[in-house]
């Protein structure tokens, strides 16, 4: 990350390490909000720098683009319509695609200038997915997808809250040009559902972010780390789109995630999250709790017998917690069990 000199000076030596996933989760909400003031600014100012310095970065990325008919660029969509950059950008976002090749060269810098801060994380992982590929052109002839992808799934493995979901988000737009690619992709989160390590927690947090596009969040969970995180995913600069601005290509993403998410086999995940919480022993993740809320929200085909299986779990997770139970997982439990309440009765009226 290109931290400016004051702050690379006071950064501790060797680099701190959160005290756990959910204090990492929090360190990265809090970035992502700084905005002009944090990595999302120090982002944009090397972009500018970099653009200077090494062009063919911003060449490459805007080839890419074209070849996934998707406009990837480091620069943040501005988040509202009454800012001073929307206007540039949405015109920029409608005819990028009718640009001649000199134009094109100069897309990025376009972009770049048309914003004030750069999409966060994705900027960072780009300019590293770029000098990669970069790197790699002279001794391996693989194309640039491959490595891209490659590189993509080994960020993920590490299982980082910070690039986690924007690598798996770069992933999915590879779909084009990666034959199976959805289906590749739903193969990995669901083996990730067995890891005993934070790949576990990112696979829940980014399976349940898939169901939720398609779910209504009952208000009271609003509060909770993960789908603060959520929608934070939504609400930020940094993840809205070049693409969101114009149509057709803006449901090209869209097709993609349902792709994503029909790939899932919403069976075997339901029954992995029970065996997950049944293992439990004492208070469930909430990111598991989440993912089984959206699961039980979004597969209305899900059977009785699963479903009695999780209103038994759930009744043995408050008995041996009792009060111990923290509000943010009350909260997912109440929330469970109102939808298998629901989807209870449904059963109940189609006898």
């Amino acid at each position: 990350m290109p931290y400016p000199g004051a702050v690379r000076q006071n950064l501790p030596r060797p680099p701190a390490r959160a005290a756990s996933l959910r204090v990492e989760e929090y360190a990265y909400i809090a970035l992502r909000r700084f905005e002009t003031y944090g990595p999302a600014k120090w982002l944009h100012d090397k972009w500018l720098e970099w653009k200077e310095k090494q062009p063919e970065l911003a060449e490459r990325l805007t080839e890419h683009s074209h070849e996934l008919l998707y406009l990837i660029t480091p620069a943040a969509c501005p988040g509202k319509a009454d800012n001073p950059y929307w206007a540039v950008q949405r015109k920029i976002g409608n005819t990028w695609q009718q640009l001649n090749r000199q134009q094109s060269y100069n897309l990025q810098a376009q972009l770049l200038n048309a914003s004030d801060v750069a999409r966060y994380p994705h900027a960072y992982l780009v300019h590293q997915l770029l000098e990669s590929e970069l790197a790699s052109h002279s001794s391996v002839t693989l194309p640039w997808y491959i490595i891209w992808d490659k590189l993509l799934q080994e960020e993920m493995q590490r299982g980082r809250s910070a690039t986690y979901s924007a690598c798996l988000s770069l992933r999915l737009l590879l779909s084009r040009v990666i034959e199976q690619q959805p289906q590749k992709l739903a193969n990995e989160l669901e083996a990730s559902l067995l890891a005993q390590d934070r790949r576990q927690t990112q696979a829940l947090n980014a399976i349940a972010h898939l169901y939720w596009q398609n779910a209504q969040l009952a208000d009271e969970l609003e509060e909770t780390i993960e789908a603060r995180k959520m929608l934070d995913d939504l609400n930020t600069r940094d993840i809205i789109d070049i693409q969101d601005l114009q149509t057709p290509n803006s449901m090209r993403y869209t097709e993609y995630v349902f792709s994503l998410r029909n790939a899932l086999n919403h069976e075997k995940i339901v029954e992995k999250l029970c065996s997950m919480l049944e293992k439990t022993e004492e208070t469930p993740d909430s990111s598991l709790l989440l993912a089984l809320y959206f699961a039980i929200v979004f597969n209305q085909s899900i059977s009785l017998a699963l479903i009695k299986q999780i209103q038994t779990l759930l009744q043995g997770v408050r008995q041996r917690r009792g009060q111990q139970i923290p509000t943010e997982h009350r909260l997912l439990i109440e929330a469970t069990q109102q939808q298998i309440n629901e989807t209870m009765k449904r059963f109940d009226s189609s006898r």
